[in-house]
């Protein structure tokens, strides 16, 4: 016997409708994320292109939070480490940067970190990251 072809059951509307609200929340979500890491670069990339002393964004996952016994914590992203830096940053002539904070932050989050990958100074090691600011995304 033969089914005969004729309007959708409700239940299956409902469930092209559910699937089609997911499917748009899935790409809203991600167009959004993509424009928020525009121009910011994995861990890994800052390492090896090593580029000091210059504002740019690196973006990972934050681990170690309020763990180091300094005012830092540790990113990660593409399988390597950046030390990132967000009170106690002083420059070589002694001038103190304002803290960032991290009230809104837990270990777990994906961030995204503007500030500077360092060269060797008197108050810093080589590749320590100081922010300037610091966004979930």
């Amino acid at each position: 016997m033969h089914r005969r072809l004729g309007r959708p059951r409700p239940s299956s509307r409902l469930a092209v409708v559910f699937v089609s609200v997911a499917v748009l929340a899935i790409a809203v979500s991600s167009v959004a994320c993509g424009a928020k890491l525009a121009g910011a670069v994995t861990c890994r990339q800052a390492l090896e292109n090593g580029i000091y002393d210059t504002e740019m964004k690196v973006y990972g996952t934050v681990s170690r939070l309020d763990d180091l016994g300094v005012f830092a914590f540790l990113l990660t992203s593409d399988g390597r480490e950046l030390l990132v830096f967000y009170g106690s940053m002083v420059k070589d002539n002694g001038e103190s940067l304002p803290d960032v904070s991290v009230a809104n932050i837990q270990n777990g989050d994906r961030v995204i970190v503007a500030g500077e990958l360092k060269s060797a100074g008197r108050y810093r090691t080589q590749n320590s990251f100081w922010s300037y600011r610091i966004d979930k995304y």
